[in-house]
């Protein structure tokens, strides 16, 4: 036997275990790979069901009158001023109008209340006439339409309106 064949396979086989004991261990090296990753996705901690209601609550809360959207439309107010008989009819006047319509709120946790609504009369060119604001004193469930009715005076040659929400308070 020729001392070159044994002493060969001997010399690699010592190469070869030195070099696997410096490699680090798949294993190793998978655990390092994801600690790596995932201190560069954490971030900030996660917040709980709770923290995140009470945020998108204050933010809601910061801007109620964004969280409002109104509508409605505008009748005149009749009043009998006469019982009808056998000789006449029954006899209306006017006193003012009201304005019906539904406030809808946009809101997923925060409820408001009192809206402040803005009533702009114009005229049948669009000329702005008159502006006035009428309070709601109602509440406004979260993703809710709440009805309301509010009696108003127009200027003359009033021949149409528009509303919105200018203010509301949120419910603490």
């Amino acid at each position: 036997m020729n001392p070159l064949s044994t002493i060969l396979p001997a010399l690699t086989g010592c190469i070869l275990f030195i070099s696997c004991n410096n490699i680090p261990s798949a294993s190793t090296a998978n655990t390092a790979q994801v600690q790596t990753v995932a201190d560069t996705v954490a971030g900030p901690p996660i917040k709980t069901a709770a923290e995140l209601r009470h945020e998108l609550l204050e933010s809601e809360a910061a801007d109620p009158a964004g969280m409002l959207s109104i509508t409605g439309n505008m009748q005149e107010n009749k009043i009998q001023t006469q019982k009808p008989d056998f000789f006449h009819h029954s006899q209306y006047a006017t006193d003012g109008y009201i304005i019906k319509g539904l406030i809808r709120s946009k809101a997923s946790v925060a409820t408001l209340k009192d809206a402040v609504v803005q009533i702009t009369f114009l005229t049948e060119t669009n000329t702005e006439l008159a502006t006035t604001d009428s309070r709601v004193y109602k509440y406004f469930p979260p993703n809710e339409a709440t009805s309301f009715e509010l009696k108003v005076y127009p200027p003359e040659n009033t021949k149409n309106f528009e509303m919105r929400v200018v203010s509301a308070m949120a419910v603490k």
